[in-house]
């Protein structure tokens, strides 16, 4: 990494996989902050990287930050289906309702492993509703993520109701899923975790799920997951930015700035 100036902010307190207690430092990186700034985006990074416990961060105040966790949701939506038995497996299929959505990859029958990917709003809708409101907040704060609060207008309320959740408590939440530390089956957590798979390379694997809120002022876009290298660290990642009036990039530029913020923190080449 190169030689700047990097501004210790505070220590969180973490449950290790021992079931112990171990702090991260939380570490504010300049270089993030303005590669980020000049993105035109209001927007925030934050690194959770448990070999060194720190997670590095674009500015703290960014990432404690409520927002609208949008399809991102669909990775613990996914576990609380599984795990309420309202589906079975990732191959669980929920029919077509035959409505055309303006979108060919969510005008067919679709299983979970497949809605996840192409991130069908209406099959996580009907989700949603088979599994109910009450219960999924009560799951939502067994496992201590979001604010569980899953009131709202209509059904999707990770799109457009009061459900908040912040890029610190996105990686603390990922770190969980991917060492199996989730209140969820072990078989469900490995499920879940094959499907965010997002790119496969000699040098790395790169798992992740995008969110973006259009039902919200101003709009909110997320790419969050987890960075594996060649040599077996991990690495969990949240990236959101903001704009009132989204341009033709905002969906692209969730992973551009992910990328630059992994390669300005030297653990992706």
């Amino acid at each position: 990494m190169k030689n700047v100036l990097f501004i210790i902010l505070s220590c969180l307190i973490l449950p290790c996989v021992s079931g112990k207690v171990c702090a991260a430092e939380i570490v504010q990186h300049p270089e993030l902050a303005a590669m980020l700034d000049e993105s035109g985006y209001d927007s925030g990074f934050a690194l959770l990287d448990p070999q060194q416990d720190k997670i590095w961060v674009s500015n703290i105040q960014a990432v404690q930050r409520p927002l609208m966790p949008a399809s991102t949701f669909k990775i613990v939506h996914s576990l609380i289906a599984l795990d309420t038995g309202v589906h079975r497996s990732i191959d669980s299929i929920i029919k077509w309702d035959g409505r055309d959505r303006g979108y060919a990859p969510w005008n067919r029958d679709l299983t979970l492993e497949q809605a996840v990917r192409v991130s069908a709003i209406w099959y996580f809708e009907e989700t949603a509703r088979r599994i109910g409101r009450e219960r999924i907040s009560k799951k939502l704060k067994e496992v201590k993520y979001t604010n569980g609060d899953t009131s709202g207008p209509g059904i999707a309320f990770w799109l457009d109701g009061k459900l908040r959740v912040t890029a610190l408590e996105q990686v603390f939440f990922l770190q969980r899923l991917y060492e199996g530390r989730l209140p969820f089956s072990k078989e469900d957590q490995k499920a879940v975790r094959e499907i965010l798979i997002l790119e496969k390379k000699p040098e790395y694997v790169l798992s992740g799920k995008t969110g973006w809120a259009q039902r919200v002022t101003p709009q909110v876009g997320w790419l969050v997951g987890r960075l594996m290298t060649e040599d077996g660290l991990s690495y969990y990642y949240a990236t959101y930015i903001t704009s009132p009036n989204p341009d033709k990039e905002f969906s692209k530029a969730r992973f551009r700035l992910t990328k630059k913020c992994l390669r300005v923190l030297g653990v992706m080449q």
